[in-house]
This record gives C-alpha cells, structure tokens and sequence, in this order.
C-alpha cells in the first residue's frame, strides 16, 4: 500500500533527564539526540516501518540543517517531495523526563509561510495523511485525493485557523483530547475519533464506541500519537471505510503506539 502524508518536518533536538530542571536550574542531559521530527514525518517513518511505501511531502531548504534532516528521514526509507526549498527547517527542542516518559517541546514554527500549490503534483497513493500544516497545499491535496476517492486521514492536533475548510473533505478525523474548535462547530467527518493518551480511544462520529489500550509502564511518549495516526493509516490503506474497519485499525494502532511507548529506544524503532 502506499501513503501519503502532507505537514511538519522539523529538526529535533531531544535532550533525556532525570527530571524536568527547576526553574533557574541547571541540569545535564543523560543523552541528546538528533533526529527528524514532526507528526506527519514521524507519521510517515511509522507507516514505512510497518510496511507501507511512504512519501512525506514537506517544505524544507538546502542548507546544511535541512540536508541533515533529510538524510535522517531518508534512512526509515521514507520518500522525500519537496513543497518548497526555501523553509529552513523549523527547531524543535524537546525534553523527556526519564521517569515518567512525559515530554516538553519549544518549537519555532509557531508561524509557517503559505505555500498555494503542489510543486509536483500528489503522488498516487492509497491513503492521505495530513497534519494540518501546510494547510493551503493541504487542502490542495485532499482536494485531489477527494477527485481520486482516495480516503483523506487528519491528525488533529490543535484546532489551526482555516481548518474548517479542510475538514469537510476529511474521512477519518483523530482528534487529540487537547483539540478545540469553535464552540458551535460539527465535525462534518464520516468518522471522528478522539484519543485520550492510555485510556480509551472514543469513536465519536458515526456512532459512539470505546477501543481499549493496551496498558504499558511507558518510558517515552515523545511522537506516540504520531506512530499511531502513521500506524491507523497503515492499517486502513486498501480497505473499506466501514466502522468495523475503522475500529479494527484504530484498535491496531493503539497497540502499536502503547508498544512503542514501552520502549526506551523509540527513535531506534522507526528505523
């Protein structure tokens, strides 16, 4: 199956500690890590690792950051397609308490330039993945994909300005339990589910059901929702959007997101 998937690439700075520093404290980092970052890059490594041919199309420059970006991605065999190559590459700082497995991340892409058009076009693909970046040339896309009946996947995040007019188009909306939209908007999504961290996954839309998780002592939850939207789009590709088809692949990926916060080397497993 191949998959598409459309949003943030960034470059990750993860530094691990004991516990999180006080403030006007100092702390030294037991192990910093660079690495390649963003829901829809580790989306798309997630995909690719479970099996899916995955291209992730993003906007990123040529400068030396940006190269070294792309060759971290390029080794989870993730296909690369550029939106533009004039973005340097946004800076993600990110802090994982070694005790808890919680994380916090500062980041530089609170504001990211427009960009109106696909440079290359949308590649042909079995499922589409956006993050709500890029939001202009996601709608393209899923404009595209829409014409194709190529079923349409949103990681909601954070509820972003202009979505309103993405998510009509949207198949399967995963909204994390943080997303927010005016108060007085419908999801217009076929299908609508909320993730709530270890607890249950809520199927909202069309009809209400519970997924249990699988219960783990997580050690990292740095991209977890990331693996399991990346996995959910794995599991669906190829398949009918029916509810049982949906439930059994958000089921999946609940699975392979729980099994991924178990592990202390979770960049290692995109790879």
């Amino acid at each position: 199956m191949r998959i598409v998937a459309l949003g943030l690439l960034t470059l990750d700075v993860i530094q691990r500690v004991g516990t999180y520093p006080a403030q006007n404290e100092k702390t030294v980092a037991d192990e910093t890590i660079l690495d390649f970052g963003g829901p829809a890059a580790n989306a798309a490594a997630a995909a690719a690792t479970l099996g899916s041919d995955t291209t992730l199309i993003s906007a990123i420059d040529d400068a030396p950051p940006s190269i070294l970006v792309k060759d971290l991605l390029s080794s989870t065999r993730v296909d690369f397609v550029a939106l533009s190559e004039e973005q340097p590459v946004p800076v993600a700082t990110v802090i994982v308490s070694q005790k808890s497995g919680d994380r916090a991340v500062v980041s530089s892409y609170k504001s990211l330039p427009t960009y109106n058009r696909l440079a290359h076009g949308l590649p042909p693909c079995d499922v589409l993945l956006l993050d709500g970046h890029h939001l202009s040339s996601a709608i393209e896309a899923a404009t595209i994909a829409k014409d194709r009946g190529t079923p349409i996947i949103l990681d909601g995040g954070s509820w972003k300005t202009g979505l309103d007019e993405l998510l009509p188009m949207v198949d399967v909306a995963i909204l994390s339990e943080d997303f927010a939209g005016p108060a007085d908007y419908v999801m217009p999504c076929k299908f609508v589910a909320i993730t709530h961290g270890q607890d249950n996954i809520e199927i909202v839309a069309p009809e209400k059901r519970f997924i249990s998780v699988p219960q783990v002592d997580a050690v990292n939850t740095l991209g977890a929702g990331d693996v399991f939207h990346g996995a959910f789009a794995h599991y669906i590709a190829g398949w009918p959007l029916t509810i049982s088809e949906v439930q059994c692949a958000l089921s999946r990926a609940g699975e392979v997101a729980s099994s991924f916060c178990a592990n202390p080397s979770t960049r290692l497993q995109l790879r």
